[in-house]
């Protein structure tokens, strides 16, 4: 057990994440997503595997240590605010679905002034962080604060869209445990 803790600590763990993208995100937004995507998880040493699912790309059923990402165009109900949402287990601390409101995404960005992509991407590292977390929580600062305004949106400061040393070290021991599990099978 000892082994496998220290080893979940100091190694960079790859995660396998499906993207199913029903909005039709362009494909330069896509990649700026990915892009502040792979920052927010490599500063807490998880290293994001892209897989896009288009037609039957993705038909064999998702492993137990893989996430699933899709972006669709919100229902008119709901607030603009709500960028995305996580389907968490809360009892067994494990997700693997979340929905990311490409348009929802895009209105907020305007009303902030800045860039679409990554603002997407913030919202996919946010719920990808309560699916490894398991927790449909929220912290009170950083990137899994459960609102964002439009002034910390313009500021851009970093550490309003940085996942805490102690969410980074849950989300690889969470994601350690997932990958052993699938190993297992």
């Amino acid at each position: 057990m000892a082994l496998n803790l220290l080893a979940a600590i100091v190694t960079t763990l790859p995660l396998v994440v499906r993207v199913y993208d029903a909005a039709g995100v362009p494909s330069g937004t896509l990649e700026r997503a990915h892009v502040t995507v792979n920052q927010t998880l490599h500063s807490v040493r998880i290293e994001p595997v892209w897989r896009a699912c288009r037609g039957n790309q993705c038909a064999d059923p998702p492993r137990q240590d893989e996430l699933i990402v899709r972006i669709v165009k919100a229902e008119e109900r709901g607030s603009q605010e709500l960028l995305g949402s996580a389907m968490v287990d809360v009892d067994g601390h494990a997700g693997t679905l979340a929905t990311i409101y490409l348009d929802r995404v895009e209105w907020l960005a305007t009303q902030a002034r800045t860039d679409s992509g990554r603002l997407l991407g913030r919202a996919i590292a946010h719920e990808i962080g309560h699916l490894l977390l398991g927790t449909s929580g929220h912290a009170c600062a950083g990137l899994m604060r459960a609102r964002w305004l439009t002034g910390e949106l313009q500021r851009d400061w970093p550490l309003d869209w940085m996942l805490s040393d102690r969410e980074g070290a849950q989300m690889r021991w969470r994601l350690f445990e997932r990958s052993a599990a699938a190993t297992a099978r």
